[in-house]
């Protein structure tokens, strides 16, 4: 049978599609090609990773199903056809098992990122002075954990250390207060 596979030419095309995508996807899992990007504290819509159904590990899982399915069925020498479809149906079943244990990867991460959104309407504390038409720093808790965000005055006034705002509104990353009113 070793011989028929090395003697047919479409089955060395579906082993070399399997070893170059095995050579792929193992290359992307162990030196982490195929990375989905945050684009900031603020860009950052959903919260949570997600996969990319075309990720190169998805992509690279399908193929490799597809070659090595696509290989067996024609060292069997089935039809040309048929090689073709059981290496799209293998390729398609295990792009989504490899989707489904990325999932639970990507389930398991945390996030230290908070977006500066949840800041606002909160009352902060001045950490450095906010000179007039400048910047300075407020700290306040955000989820639970305290942070540090650069802030300016709404009114363009000077605010000094220690002096309580609250945040309205953010801008450019940046937060912008106004001392608070106490009742």
């Amino acid at each position: 049978m070793l011989q028929n596979l090395i003697n047919s030419s479409q089955t060395l095309i579906y082993l070399g599609i399997a070893l170059a995508s095995f050579v792929l996807v193992a290359g992307t899992f162990f030196f982490g090609g195929g990375h989905d990007h945050d684009f900031g504290h603020d860009a950052h819509s959903g919260g949570d990773h997600e996969i990319g159904l075309l990720s190169p590990k998805i992509i690279f899982s399908f193929t490799l199903g597809f070659g090595a399915a696509g290989a067996i069925a024609s060292g069997y020498g089935l039809r040309p056809i048929f090689c073709l479809l059981s290496g799209a149906v293998a390729g398609f079943l295990l792009a989504l098992l490899a989707y489904g244990i990325m999932a639970i990867f990507y389930k398991q991460q945390a996030s230290s990122v908070i977006p500066t959104s949840h800041a606002i309407g909160q009352v902060a504390n001045v950490t450095s002075d906010i000179p007039g038409n400048g910047v300075g720093e407020v700290g306040l808790d955000v989820l639970g954990q305290y942070q540090i965000y650069l802030a300016r005055s709404l009114k363009g006034a000077s605010i000094p250390k220690g002096s309580r705002v609250k945040v309205l509104e953010n801008h450019g990353g940046q937060l912008l207060v106004e001392l608070e009113i106490r009742n």
